[in-house]
């Protein structure tokens, strides 16, 4: 939607509201001031015009700047709702989509500030991460407060469980660099089982290329395969199967029927005799 003659967009605006002051060291300074005035004007649009769709995003945008992101999630829902079209706009439902994201991020635990990896975060390497995990382990550990009270055992037991937990993502690279782009420890979870699930499915869809490759191979040789299996058992059990004999003409029947009147041979000791 066009603003008035002359005023120029309400993005333009923005962009020259949050221009810093002249002179002034630090730009990041009047940062929050700007978003404030963005916020005031897109505020202002929007109740003038409720169906206009850059002030929604311009507010919201603010609000985000400012960490406001429950603010930025009811402006954007806002948004959806001030025209039927837009809850089939795939691009503000998108916007809907990151607020939402945004939301859950900054709820999370600092998985770094629990585990005590102080000053670097996300640029902490594995063996600090390990380290810091060692020393809050040490604190933490369950044995530690064995004498406590019941509630102060249970709070323990439940903080060593997310050190547990802490460890787990940020020493493995997919789950850490999901934790990194702002996705919760349930979200993280259910990806990391899908990744299991999908390698798991190549593996046997690999293993059974592999063996299909492996009979086709044995069909051509004649013995793999069902096929070759079949042609080799055949030809086995034809190898085994008794010879029989050959049918006798007639004077070599004659001589086989007269072979039971044949006496037995004499001892050795009439026939010396």
């Amino acid at each position: 939607g066009g603003g008035g003659g002359g005023g120029g967009s309400l993005r333009e605006l923005a962009a020259d509201e949050a221009a810093p002051p002249e002179g002034d060291s630090d730009p990041r300074a009047a940062a929050p001031a700007c978003w404030r005035r963005c916020i005031q004007e897109a505020g202002r649009a929007i109740y003038a015009e409720p169906t206009l769709l850059a002030p929604y995003l311009l507010k919201a945008e603010a609000l985000q700047a400012l960490e406001r992101w429950r603010e930025a999630l009811a402006t954007m829902e806002q948004c959806v709702n001030s025209e039927p079209s837009r809850r089939s706009d795939q691009a503000v439902l998108q916007k809907v989509v990151e607020a939402q994201f945004l939301v859950k991020k900054s709820e999370r635990d600092d998985l770094y500030a629990l585990l005590g990896v102080t000053g670097v975060g996300s640029k902490a390497s594995e063996k600090e991460v390990r380290a810091a995990y060692k020393r809050a382990a040490l604190e933490w550990h369950p044995d530690k407060h064995a004498e406590e009270s019941a509630e102060q055992r249970a709070e323990a037991e439940a903080h060593f469980k997310k050190l547990g937990e802490a460890l787990e993502i940020l020493t493995d690279p997919f789950k850490r660099k999901l934790w990194d782009e702002g996705h919760t420890v349930e979200s993280i979870g259910q990806q990391a089982q899908q990744r299991r699930q999908q390698q798991q499915a190549e593996r046997q869809r690999d293993g059974g290329e592999e063996w299909g490759a492996e009979q086709q191979r044995g069909e051509k040789r004649g013995g793999g395969g069902p096929g070759g299996v079949r042609r080799a058992t055949n030809q086995r059990e034809h190898d085994e199967r008794p010879i029989a004999a050959a049918p006798l003409s007639g004077a070599e029947s004659e001589a086989a029927e007269g072979v039971d009147d044949v006496p037995p041979p004499e001892p050795l000791e009439a026939a010396s005799r």
